[in-house]
């Protein structure tokens, strides 16, 4: 890389950087967070890459709910874990470590969970690992990622508890996952509607 190349990436940087406080919002429960996400999976047949949906509604008592979706069906969250901010020495810029479990074919023969153990980047950027599991219902496995108790769980610290790393090394990586989004908030949303 040229020198001139390197300060154009690096002035490119800087300026991202400093368009996050633009983006960086303090939202309250209720919300929602929306975006476009975009998977890579590896397959039998190789790489297979497909875009989706993804909503998560956090409600006042912090319940979450939501689903990653595309025409070929839906995959519902069943348990969120997530860590405080971590702030950087960018004005505005921050990151937090988010683990989302998912299921699908929940009432199928075969239900699955599949985990993104990612990060956000500015609450605008979420990307992360995915992986799966086999989903037994009362199973530790399925105790330790939350399943049946619907309220996000926050996570001391920066990192992971040894809890969930330790169930997050029995699952299989099948790929990488990023979606952009934003927070619509529920009282401003509500607001609207009533002045419609």
């Amino acid at each position: 890389m040229t020198n001139s190349t390197k300060k154009l990436v690096l002035a490119f940087v800087a300026a991202v950087m400093m368009a996050m406080p633009c983006m960086a919002q303090d939202v309250e429960p209720p919300f929602t967070w929306e975006g476009k996400g975009t998977a890579s999976l590896i397959s039998e047949g190789g790489i297979e890459e497909f875009d989706f949906q993804f909503e998560m509604s956090i409600d006042e008592q912090g319940m979450v709910d939501g689903k990653a979706s595309n025409e070929d069906g839906s995959s519902k969250i069943k348990h969120v874990f997530y860590t405080e901010k971590k702030q950087y020495d960018w004005p505005g810029f921050f990151t937090r470590n988010i683990v989302i479990v998912l299921m699908f074919n929940e009432y199928g023969d075969n239900p699955m969970l599949s985990v993104l153990n990612g990060r956000i980047l500015g609450d605008r950027f979420l990307y992360g690992e995915m992986m799966l599991t086999e989903y037994e219902e009362g199973s530790d496995t399925a105790k330790a990622l939350g399943i049946g108790n619907p309220e996000a769980t926050l996570m001391e610290g920066d990192e992971l508890p040894n809890s969930l790393k330790s169930v997050l090394k029995k699952c299989v990586p099948i790929g990488i996952v990023k979606i952009e989004g934003d927070y619509r908030n529920e009282e401003a949303s509500a607001a609207a509607g009533d002045e419609g």
